[in-house]
């Protein structure tokens, strides 16, 4: 036996699962600060949001993020990966070579969403609960005003009652939401993007996962082979 080529072949095994589990942690990492970021778009998100259109508010906001981290590590991991192939055997450069410019070829989620029409609409009346903390609101305030016998013309009150509406009517908006588990619908929502398109599994086209597991996989194959 030779034991030079069963070295070879060895080593090209350990570069193989080395790389595919950089691979994972590659995009683990990214999923992990999407999801923490996505946190921060949740304030944004109305009840239609919450409710009736989650891809859309959801997708494009993790897609965004995890392409934003993803897409150079692709790059660098394809990168060191191919380096690391060529030490074990010069013999390898052309599979090196053809592994490192595959990172163009990765394919990155991009969002589908079907047309359904046009839904309700986002500036609706606010929720009784809502108008409720709005009407305690402007009662406070006007009483704090008589008391401080201030007087302004009817169009200035008019456009800072609006404002005060506006603000009470947003703040009653995210509180419903946090309380009835809204915002969970679009965590689960940003969760279950990342695990389909992201790290693989139930979706038509293949996951940026599975598609550079793929690549790894194929090209030491080629390695394994070429050493027979």
């Amino acid at each position: 036996m030779n034991l030079e080529l069963l070295e070879r072949r060895q080593a090209v095994t350990e570069w193989r699962d080395r790389f595919v589990l950089s691979a994972w942690a590659l995009v683990n990492g990214a999923a992990k600060g999407a999801r923490e970021g996505f946190e921060k778009h949740l304030e944004d998100a109305g009840f239609i949001d919450s409710i009736w259109d989650r891809p859309s508010f959801t997708y494009d906001r993790i897609d965004a993020a995890m392409r934003a981290t993803v897409t150079g590590g692709i790059q660098g991991l394809l990168a060191a990966a191919a380096d690391e192939l060529k030490q074990i055997d010069p013999a390898y450069e052309p599979l090196a070579v053809a592994l490192a410019s595959s990172a163009e070829a990765v394919i990155l989620p991009m969002i589908k969403l079907q047309a359904t029409g046009e839904g309700p609409a986002k500036d609706a009346a606010p929720s009784e609960p809502a108008a409720q903390g709005n009407a305690g609101v402007l009662t406070r305030m006007s009483g704090y005003i008589s008391e401080l016998g201030v007087t302004r013309n009817a169009r200035e009150w008019g456009g800072w009652a609006a404002d005060v509406v506006t603000v009470a009517a947003s703040a009653a908006s995210r509180t419903v939401q946090n309380r009835t588990g809204l915002h969970d619908l679009l965590r689960r929502t940003a969760i279950d993007r990342i695990a389909t398109a992201w790290m693989g599994g139930r979706t038509d086209s293949r996951s940026v996962v599975t598609q550079l597991v793929a690549l790894i996989d194929e090209t030491g194959q080629g390695a394994r082979s070429a050493s027979l």
